[in-house]
């Protein structure tokens, strides 16, 4: 009797450490929005692919391996030198920064910030801005965002509140 308790509760113990350790595959696949913040006017509708695993440490620290591709926005990235490797911070955000080999210097590119719901089937993106001479910025009053899966910018900008408004300190996403 006292073995089976034993086995039963080493069996429990296998069976969550593999559910929660064990890499979630991520797949989105979908029309998004791509708007301003505070100008209702931007609303453009944007194909993002999103496909990977994400892994969790022993900590519980969370990191995405895969590819991000946003439909119709440049990047300076060789097309296979893509792969990223997104360490998330506060749960389920992550800084979007391709490091790659250009002719033999090693180089980077920012894109934004990236955030998903729990269950990693919705996602926004809060896109860095090149800004003169002083790098690239974004800003909660009037930065672009991307939110998929979206048909129009109310749902976009609910979306947007509902992934990362704990993250601004209060600003409403609009």
């Amino acid at each position: 009797m006292k073995r089976t308790l034993i086995f039963l509760i080493l069996l429990a113990v296998v069976v969550i450490a593999i559910v929660f350790y064990f890499p979630k595959d991520v797949t989105i696949n979908a029309q998004g929005i791509k708007y301003r913040l505070g100008n209702d006017a931007l609303e453009q509708p944007i194909h993002v692919t999103i496909k990977g695993k994400v892994h969790r440490s022993l900590l519980g620290d969370r990191t995405f391996k895969g590819i991000v591709e946003l439909e119709g926005e440049e990047l300076p990235v060789p097309q296979n030198q893509r792969q990223l490797e997104l360490k998330f911070y506060k749960e389920f955000g992550a800084v979007i920064i391709y490091a790659y080999n250009d002719r033999g210097a090693a180089k980077h590119h920012s894109v934004g910030t990236i955030y998903f719901d729990k269950h990693f089937n919705n996602a926004t993106i809060a896109l860095l801005e090149p800004k003169e001479n002083t790098g690239s910025s974004w800003s909660a009053a009037d930065g672009l965002m991307i939110t998929v899966p979206a048909t129009n910018r109310q749902e976009a900008a609910n979306k947007s509140n509902e992934i990362m408004g704990k993250y601004i300190n209060g600003y409403i996403l609009e």
